[in-house]
């Protein structure tokens, strides 16, 4: 280091020139970081699907989801099994542990599933693999308006021409289409007739299959060309449908339009969405990672633009929700908050030095390590993301305490040396470059332990981490090579020639203060521990009442509703209830937007494997003016008509990827009796899935079956034929590819009664389907949760439920939340008990002696208990960012120390011992201390104050500053104290030494 600073002081402007080469990378490297919301972190979910149409849920469940989850827990690295089970659908979803290579597991998983196929139902579907993200959000939302409220023409648009166009967009990963009607031609027999003529439609499903066909025929040679043939048996148009020929049991025909009508419908099912009241299609986007959220909302609304130039006639386009947008906001908080305590700090170095030059040379070093975070961030292949750039706030006090030492000791030269230039400057440097270094020594020590934790912790914060580190690191070398080459070349101007650094009387006075306490504290030097250690027992007392958070709550604007139904409820009922809600809604001006949801689509497998997933469920998301006058007015609406409900403020991601729902917990149980056992001990509560439905199970008779010789396969078919109809295949017209549905039309099915009326026609037989069997009411699970190959269900706990006092019952019951918390918590002790052992061991190398860092860590205690009592008073939690606090005051808090211990040891070892040379030192750099200490408070201040609860770094700006400001204060006077005790112990046992040594000779 002193070879850097000769060079610096002998060739300024070279160091200038490099420093101009720095700059332009940097900002090179600020123009290609990309910004983003959250680091990024590597996917770690696969999601196994298995399809058998038809098959109840807990067949399914027995028959195809259990040997999935057998076959798949061999997968190395896997944390976590869960599994969703529905009708006809198995989902599984596998948690790995960090880093495992997910690409690994993907292919072992595969290799294993096609092991499992064999042992599946012979009806089931392949089992497919996919990587998933369960908490990815929709960086976009667009909703599309149909000017005429054709909502199936709208769907085809949106399936077949906008999501495509949008697809191509750079940066654009998946695109989830809802809402909406899929139309669907419709064939509608007369249920009485069909049977009357011993027709059925399963019957008619087959002449439409052989009638409605295309198929290639070959190839055929004219001359020298070769031409294809095909089979061209397509209908071209729906009138072609009523002449087709049907054929009957007595060998006649007889046409379609004679049995049914047709006519243009929409399919069974599906989902609903709408914008402000108005019914619209969602198209949900999401990005690949790495891909800016920024840069993809830009391309998205310009194709959007170009869409609504098309077909503005037909269709209007809104952004419903932009993830940018709040990416956005809350850096440009972030920003303002930064630059603010930029200015607030060339303030006050204003006052300080009482020259410009010299309060802007010591400032500069701020930008300055800014832009060497970012291009460290670049090198090592990371975003600018809200964890980044908090570190960089964080780090903005501390980057110019060393250039703050220097100018302060330089300075303090020029007066006693008139003549100044290079020398002084050198002279001035070289004798703070070691509190300089070990300043950032500690500061950089105490972060690197971020980059060995495991789990999500160290994902998340490794990059706060990086950007502190290299902030700090390059604050150091340009204080003690950029900052003395500009003093040089100012000097050779004769800037400073005389200049000596003025003090107000007020700092004058408080200096004076200061000697007058010290020295008396000095005389009752042995009341430091015990108040010491009352410090430690304050701060502890203080941490015990605080709030323990995963993360600090924080302001949002937008409240999430969601309504349940009981299992079974019809589209229409759902429909209709959210179109009541939407007036409602419409009528109150606190609701700025709103958007309804309700229904799932049978693809979307990535919603229907959480457990909360539900048809019958209705999702309002809207934005608010007033948080707590929307939040009662839309319980006071719900209460009354729905039984089970809640409203939430919505989380932000970094919420939703820490998993922090506290209000979740699992009850699992060995098999599905015992799990029964349990929910009827706990009945009150609402557990998920909450799916039992009541069903009319038809049992036939096999002896009366075998008498008709009927198969069981064919009742089964007549029974889904009645209520549901069959697939015809699909109709081509005009590009277009619709669905053929074959369904009863007249007389509709009003009660269970007329089921067992039908008639199942087979080979000839008519016979009521009530003389082959009897229909039963029963209460079935329609969606089954095993978690861990256990039987479970998910218990919600919602804000005012008395059964969160009920520690008995909890305690029964596993919290995934708690589970990352404590997970957390282990995780902080293990860091700062790493942290306080690489202190001591830096400190160690740097004083050579086993005792003086101790003496160094002695600033802890205090900083720790100022941190505590300033989120008390504040009425701020205990959460991962005022953890983080605690690891920064680590670094921060013993500068101080450092700073007054290497005063006291450049002291004759007579002048250790006596308190008016002790005094004389901690006088002399007061000043230092002060306004390193001061600088550091002021640049944070801006974080910490955030009346609107909007900015989730407040806590840790305000554990830190508290943290400064005590250890400050208690440092000043303790340090001195405890040094002169050693030092004055080490004289009395040398002077014993030289006594027994002369009795001796």
């Amino acid at each position: 280091m002193e070879k850097i600073i000769s060079f610096s002081v002998k060739h300024p402007v070279s160091v200038l020139m490099l420093l101009f080469s720095f700059i332009i990378c940097s900002l090179v490297a600020l123009k290609l970081c990309p910004l983003d919301y959250l680091p990024e972190i590597e996917d770690r979910f696969l999601l196994v699907s298995a399809e058998y149409e038809g098959l109840p849920a807990e067949q399914m469940k027995n028959l195809v989801t259990v040997p999935l989850e057998d076959s798949t827990a061999s997968v190395k690295g896997i944390k976590k099994i869960s599994s969703i089970t529905r009708d006809g659908l198995s989902l599984v979803c596998l948690e790995f542990r960090w880093n495992v290579e997910i690409e690994t597991a993907f292919s072992e998983c595969r290799q294993f599933l096609d092991q499992c196929y064999s042992v599946l139902p012979s009806g089931c579907s392949k089992p497919e693999v996919k990587i998933f993200n369960p908490y990815a959000a929709d960086t976009l939302k667009v909703a599309l308006v149909p000017k005429d409220g054709n909502m199936k023409y709208a769907r085809f648009m949106a399936d077949n021409d906008f999501k495509p166009r949008l697809q191509r967009v750079e940066g654009v990963s998946e695109i989830k289409i809802t809402g909406g009607e899929k139309e669907e031609l419709q064939l509608n027999f007369d249920r009485l007739k069909l049977q009357s003529v011993g027709g059925s439609l399963d019957s008619v499903a087959k002449t439409l299959f052989s009638s409605n066909f295309e198929y290639p025929a070959g190839t055929v040679i004219e001359g020298s060309r070769e031409f294809s043939v095909k089979t061209d048996g397509l209908l071209k148009n729906m009138e072609e449908f009523e002449k087709i020929p049907l054929s009957l049991s007595d060998g006649s025909l007889v046409k379609l339009e004679n049995l049914a009508f047709v006519a243009s419908g929409s399919e069974e099912g599906g989902s609903y969405f709408s914008f402000n009241g108005r019914e619209a299609v969602c198209a949900g986007i999401s990005r690949k990672n790495g891909t800016s959220p920024i840069f993809l909302s830009g391309r998205i609304k310009k194709v959007l633009e170009e869409l609504s130039s098309v077909y503005g006639r037909d269709f209007e386009f809104f952004v419903v929700s932009d993830f940018s947008i709040q990416l956005s906001d809350s850096i440009r908080q972030l920003v303002f908050s930064l630059l603010t305590g930029v200015f607030i700090t060339i303030f006050v170095l204003i006052l300080f030095f009482r020259r410009l030059d010299a309060a802007f040379l010591v400032a500069s070093v701020m930008p300055l390590s800014v832009l060497g975070c970012v291009l460290c961030l670049r090198i090592f292949s990371r975003t600018l993301n809200l964890i980044s750039i908090s570190g960089i706030a964080v780090g903005i006090g501390m980057v110019i305490d060393s250039s703050i030492v220097l100018v302060e000791n330089f300075f303090s030269k020029t007066g006693r040396s008139p003549e100044g230039g290079e020398n002084l400057v050198l002279e001035s440097a070289l004798e703070v470059r070691l509190s300089s270094v070990g300043s950032a020594l500690t500061t950089i020590v105490v972060f690197l332990p971020f980059f060995f934790l495991e789990g999500l912790t160290g994902k998340l914060f490794s990059d706060l981490a990086l950007a502190v580190i290299s902030s700090v690191f390059f604050s150091c070398v340009f204080s003690l090579s950029c900052v003395p080459a500009v003093l040089v070349l100012l000097c050779r101007k004769n800037r400073f020639e005389g200049f000596c650094l003025p003090e107000s009387r007020i700092f004058c006075a408080l200096k004076d203060r200061y000697v007058f306490l010290l020295n008396g504290l000095l005389l009752r030097r042995k009341i430091v521990p015990p108040c010491l250690f009352a410090l430690f027992l304050c701060g502890a007392a203080a941490a015990f009442f605080l709030k323990v958070e995963m993360m600090p709550s924080v302001f949002s604007p937008e409240l999430t509703a969601k309504i349940y139904f009981d299992e079974g409820v019809s589209d229409l009922f759902l429909r209709e209830n959210s179109r009541q809600l939407e007036k409602i809604l419409s009528e109150n001006e606190n609701f700025s937007s709103f958007t309804l949801s309700c229904g799932v689509e049978k693809t979307d497998f990535e919603s229907l494997s959480e457990t909360e997933t539900s048809r019958e469920r209705i999702i309002l998301c809207c934005t608010v003016r007033d948080v707590k006058l929307a939040k009662d007015f839309l319980e006071g609406v719900l209460k009354g008509n729905c039984a089970k409900y809640s409203v939430e403020t919505s989380k932000n991601l970094l919420e939703q990827v820490m998993d922090t729902d506290g209000g979740k917990r699992i009850l699992l149980a060995e098999d599905e009796k015992s799990l029964k056992q349990k929910l009827d001990f706990y009945a009150p509560a609402f557990f998920e899935p909450d799916s039992t439905a009541v069903e009319y199970v038809f049992e036939p008779d096999r002896k009366i079956c075998s008498q008709y010789n009927i198969p069981a396969g064919e009742i089964a078919k007549a029974a889904r034929e009645i209520l549901k109809g069959t697939d015809g295949g699909y109709f081509y017209e005009g590009g277009k590819k619709t669905k053929i549905k074959l369904k009863y039309a007249s007389p509709e099915i009003s009660n269970p009664q007329e089921i067992l009326q039908s008639l199942v026609v087979f080979e000839g037989t008519k016979i009521p389907l009530g003389a082959l069997g009897s229909l039963k009411k029963q209460n079935c699970e329609k969606v089954f949760f095993r978690f861990n190959r256990r039987e479970g269900k998910i218990l919600r706990l919602f804000a005012d439920d008395p059964l969160k006092k009920n520690t008995d019952f909890l305690s029964d019951c596993e919290n995934p939340g708690q589970e990352n918390l404590k997970e957390l918590f282990k995780n902080a002790l293990s860091l700062l008990f790493v942290v306080v052992l690489l202190l001591y061991c830096v400190m160690g190398a740097q004083f050579e002696s086993f005792s003086i860092p101790l003496f160094m860590l002695l600033a802890l205690p205090p900083a720790f208990t100022g941190a505590f009592l300033s989120l008390l008073v504040f009425r701020q939690s205990l959460n991962i960012n005022s953890i983080i606090a605690l690891v920064i005051l680590f670094g921060t808090s013993v500068n101080n120390s450092i700073i007054i211990f290497e005063s006291i040891e450049n002291l004759d070892p007579v002048k250790k011992t006596t308190t008016d040379n002790l005094c004389l030192c901690c006088k002399q750099k007061f000043r230092s201390v002060f306004i390193t200490t001061l600088t550091s408070v002021l640049a944070l201040l801006p974080f910490a104050i955030d009346p609107l609860g909007k900015n989730a770094q407040s806590s840790m700006a305000t554990a830190v500053t508290g943290g400064l400001f005590f250890s400050f204060a208690i440092v000043i006077f303790a340090v001195p104290c405890i040094l002169f005790s050693f030092y004055s112990g080490e004289k009395g046992a040398l002077a014993g030494r030289k006594d027994e040594h002369k009795k001796q000779n």
